[in-house]
């Protein structure tokens, strides 16, 4: 069993007297064992504290996932200081509200973030980081001893800012406790050893990149860091690096899984995937690929509360059941709780102290709104069966209401997504003939499928108000950096598309547009 409680930072330090040998980070050609990476963190606390980085300091951090980014976390937070993550790609005024929350200390970017070219006027200290060289503080400081700790679970162990699908971004303050649940729960831990390899191309801004680092170190295993999943490196990095265990997001798995069949795909080291939500065909999948999948739901703010074990411990649209340690409930608008089989609001606590957010930084009124009657509303809708099985149903949010009924955008996504043709779908909604909304699917599939195609395979699995009546083709949906689609910008790239409607019985489209008529 491994130890569940220990904050990172601990993990790395034990490891590195421990097994001091043992690869931990891999990253290009380059390997770092837990003695040397550890080595790394030392340094790197060295020039932050010729920086001026103290106890209680915030630092946010612009920078590509990458195995000096990852030490930079941990050496702040053996300092005593706090990372604020936050993603490469923010500028403008996304980048000035988010700074503006944090009030931090000092900024470190990478010379080719998007953000630098705003950072001047936020008057505060900001240091150009390479992170592909080794750390060094500049040549007018000196290193200079830093004063080291290690943190406890009730300390912070980052900031992770929401991905921001709809309205602003918020800050979360993630405890240790969390952080540590969270890597723990994300995998059925039966059969994991310190043979494992995790491959995280997940951007360490966000919860999804810190868990494959927390993880390996807690089984003493290794992690392969890259900084972007590309589909068509995915195979050959599983090959090469031979990793065992990974988080793949539902898109992402489908579109793999819509690739064309190769003859040695099957021969892979790959045994685990992490995938939310589950495929429509889980059997299929593992079949074609050799793996085993599980799922779970999880935010930022939280420490993965509902688990699957490996499948089929649950129902195929089931992301799985509560884990020891966590309560739910389902509750309507007033927060009471709705009847077994009925929709409504998730909302969390932990049974244990510090396993949920300590709330948004600089927020205060949205951690209030979060936290209302002791419980965390998640803003998602789901719903529970008498054998405990959760199913999500989207945000509160993201739905549509057309001809009276209340439409779940991720139902019909699913139905959509079944489709063996089709890599991505999201839902939207679309002005309808009498102020109603009506249902528009957003496509990414093959190009030999017709829209009347997905249509009827739609009609065929869900009641008829929820059929998409609009379908677009586009070659890919706009994604957060963690996978999520931003549906508002959506909403946007597909005016003036091509749409099929299902209403004009002469009209045809396929994925590459052909025949299309709006």
């Amino acid at each position: 069993m491994f130890p569940r409680r220990d904050p990172l930072p601990t993990l790395i330090e034990r490891r590195a007297g421990e097994r001091p040998e043992a690869p931990y980070v891999l990253e290009g050609d380059d390997v770092l064992t837990y003695s040397e990476f550890n080595t790394v963190v030392a340094e790197w606390a060295e020039v932050l504290t010729a920086w001026g980085v103290r106890s209680g300091s915030k630092v946010v951090t612009i920078l590509p996932t990458s195995a000096a980014a990852l030490a930079i976390w941990i050496a702040l937070a053996r300092l005593g200081a706090l990372e604020v993550a936050m993603n490469p790609a923010y500028r403008g005024d996304v980048l000035r509200g988010a700074l503006a929350d944090v009030a931090p200390d000092l900024v470190m970017t990478s010379p080719h973030a998007d953000a630098l070219a705003d950072l001047p006027e936020q008057r505060v200290r900001v240091e150009i980081v390479d992170v592909a060289g080794h750390p060094q503080p500049g040549p007018d400081l000196a290193r200079a001893a830093p004063s080291l700790t290690q943190p406890r679970d009730h300390d912070l162990a980052t900031v992770i800012f929401t991905s921001g699908t709809t309205g602003r971004s918020k800050g979360v303050l993630v405890p240790w406790r969390q952080l540590a649940d969270t890597a723990w729960w994300s995998w059925p831990t039966d059969g994991m050893s310190d043979a494992d390899r995790w491959y995280s191309p997940w951007p360490l801004f966000h919860v999804s990149g810190k868990v494959g680092p927390y993880t390996a170190a807690l089984a003493g295993g290794s992690v392969v860091l890259r900084d972007g999943f590309r589909a068509s490196e995915f195979w050959p990095d599983v090959r090469r690096y031979r990793t065992t265990l990974t988080i793949l997001p539902g898109t992402t798995l489908n579109f793999l899984y819509s690739r064309p069949v190769e003859a040695a795909e099957r021969d892979n080291p790959l045994r685990g995937v992490y995938v939310a939500p589950l495929p429509p065909d889980p059997q299929a999948v593992m079949d074609r690929f050799g793996i085993r999948i599980c799922t779970a739901f999880n935010m930022s703010e939280l420490g993965t509360p509902i688990v699957s074990g490996w499948w089929p411990s649950c129902p195929t649209d089931s992301c799985g059941r509560l884990r020891p340690g966590a309560s739910a409930l389902i509750v309507d608008e007033n927060d009471e709780p709705v009847p077994v089989g009925e929709a409504g609001e998730l909302a969390v606590r932990s049974d244990e102290t510090w396993g949920i957010m300590a709330g948004y930084i600089g927020r205060a009124d949205a951690t209030v709104a979060a936290w209302r009657n002791l419980w965390f509303h998640t803003g998602d809708r789901f719903r529970v069966d008498s054998a405990g099985n959760y199913y999500w149903l989207g945000r509160i949010h993201d739905s549509l209401r057309r001809r009276g009924e209340n439409i779940s955008a991720a139902e019909v996504e699913a139905a959509v997504v079944s489709h063996p043709a089709v890599a991505a779908c999201a839902v939207i909604g679309a002005p309808g003939d009498h102020g109603d909304q009506e249902v528009h699917a957003v496509v990414v599939a093959d190009e030999a499928v017709t829209a009347r195609d997905i249509w009827a395979h739609a009609d065929d699995r869900l009641p008829k108000f929820m059929v998409p009546r609009f379908i677009t083709f586009v070659d890919s949906l706009p994604l957060t950096p963690t996978r999520r689609v931003r549906k508002h910008d959506l909403a946007e790239i597909v005016v003036g598309l091509p749409r099929w409607d299902a209403l004009d019985a002469s009209t045809e489209s396929t994925g590459k547009f052909e025949e299309s008529h709006t």
